[in-house]
């Protein structure tokens, strides 16, 4: 499911899809949750009334320690080599607070799929890696970024506003 709202292919790994859509592993969730239960179910029990602005902060709190705990999974070695989580784990905290849904060039753009001449030849859809734009010898999502001149117009605005 976290594919089709990261508007991504089936070949998309489920964390690259899951950071796209900003939902966490379900591990973690239900960890979160469990750890809510018991906290309230302690502090029940200790006789204490927990009222719904206390409930409000251990579940901020729980879900900070949730959110870490992402992050530290997402920094294991077998997925720091994956171009979506190396582009978002640096923005980790703002990607997570942003309140647009992700677009089908987002998507494409960070998983290097759709109409990459390296992607394509890779799956027998193409014949080369070449750039149909400028005849580049591998066309990928950082070709298109960093260097094809058909982008460049596109490139100077995309500069001028995140620097």
């Amino acid at each position: 499911m976290a594919i089709r709202f990261a508007l991504g292919y089936r070949t998309v790994s489920f964390e690259a899809a899951s950071l796209l859509v900003r939902f966490p592993p379900l591990e973690i969730l239900a960890d979160m949750d469990a750890k809510m239960y018991k906290r309230i179910r302690d502090l029940r029990q200790s006789g204490n009334s927990v009222p719904g602005i206390v409930v409000v902060r251990l579940r901020r709190e729980e879900r900070r320690h949730a959110l870490k705990r992402w992050r530290e999974l997402l920094q294991q070695p077998k997925f720091s080599c994956k171009r979506v989580v190396e582009a978002v784990l640096q923005y980790f905290e703002a990607w997570l607070k942003r309140k647009q849904r992700i677009s089908y060039r987002l998507t494409q753009m960070l998983t290097e799929h759709d109409c990459f001449g390296q992607y394509l030849n890779r799956i027998g859809r193409e014949a080369t890696t070449n750039c149909h734009h400028c005849g580049g010898a591998i066309d990928s999502a950082q070709h298109t970024l960093e260097e094809c001149p058909a982008w460049n117009t596109e490139r100077r605005v995309l500069v001028a506003r995140i620097g």
